[in-house]
């Protein structure tokens, strides 16, 4: 019984070490797996709504360090479905990171975890007890673990990797009516950096489109020196398919406040820049028949 016990066990520890027990085609998406990081570059893709659980070499079952001049690259991409075209999904990154407690300049002169998207948006963690918490503008990003050849070690990282549905998406009269509701990403909590979503309503004939937000605040507006204001945050209302010009709304200026399409279409876009992040907004729309 021995003997058979710490055969499994070498068995269990060469497959970590080795990295065999990775080895999943690419496109693999199981809501129970969970992944061990090893020094390696690879994709995952993630349905969403589901998460996995991610944590470096030996965290949990062995309790060793991880290796000195260790690089390891995971990209995490979205499966998109057909119907999904103008829906924004995103990641949502919690967890833990333990380093080496010594001195240094930078996180890039000790060992780090980097985490980048699409959307320029960027967060660096390291030191003995960092906590990381980090939320993408984009369907995919890296998740980058280094550490130094001479390196003495630490624990290192453990996180949860959520896929979320951010915002945005094509809403009809009859797939989506007549009543529903619309925000920012993560509303009530801040907004991501650098993100963008699109809203587009479709109806038919008689059927117009009515907005109403109930919460809504976003970056206030900027005056430039020939006395132009502009709104940096923004949500943007377009009134006509394929037409350039739209309304641009920041700061306050739809709270407590009702519009309606002046046809059967209504596009909604939302854009923010990487500083000074709010709560965003949170509207109810209508499909309001107004004739025969």
């Amino acid at each position: 019984m021995t003997q058979n016990f710490f055969l499994v066990t070498s068995l269990t520890l060469a497959c970590f070490l080795s990295g065999s027990s990775l080895r999943l085609p690419r496109d693999r998406v199981e809501t129970s797996l969970r992944y061990v990081g090893v020094c390696e570059t690879r994709v995952v893709v993630m349905t969403p709504g589901n998460s996995r659980k991610f944590w470096s070499l030996g965290y949990v079952y062995l309790k060793e360090p991880y290796p000195a001049d260790c690089v390891l690259k995971y990209r995490f991409e979205t499966r998109f479905k057909r119907k999904d075209t103008y829906v924004k999904f995103g990641f949502r990154v919690t967890g833990t990171f333990s380093g080496p407690d010594i001195a240094y300049s930078s996180c890039h002169n000790t060992d780090y975890v980097f985490l980048d998207d699409s959307s320029r948006n960027s967060a660096i963690f390291c030191g003995p007890d960092a906590r990381i918490e980090y939320v993408t503008g984009s369907s995919s990003f890296e998740f980058n673990f280094v550490s130094q050849k001479n390196s003495p070690r630490g624990l290192g990282f453990f996180v949860v990797i959520e896929s979320v549905r951010l915002c945005g998406g094509l809403l009809s009269a009859q797939e989506d009516g007549p009543t529903g509701y619309i925000s920012s990403p993560l509303h009530s909590e801040d907004y991501p950096a650098n993100t963008g979503c699109s809203w587009l309503f479709t109806a038919k004939g008689t059927t117009t489109i009515k907005l109403n937000c109930h919460s809504f605040w976003l970056e206030d507006s900027t005056t430039s020196p020939d006395g132009t204001t502009r709104c940096i945050d923004k949500l943007s209302v377009s009134y006509e398919v394929g037409h350039s010009k739209a309304t641009e709304y920041c700061d306050t200026d739809l709270q407590h406040h009702t519009i309606w399409s002046k046809g059967p279409y209504l596009l909604l876009n939302f854009r923010s820049n990487s500083v000074n992040q709010y709560t965003g907004f949170n509207c109810s729309y209508e499909f309001v028949r107004y004739g025969k």
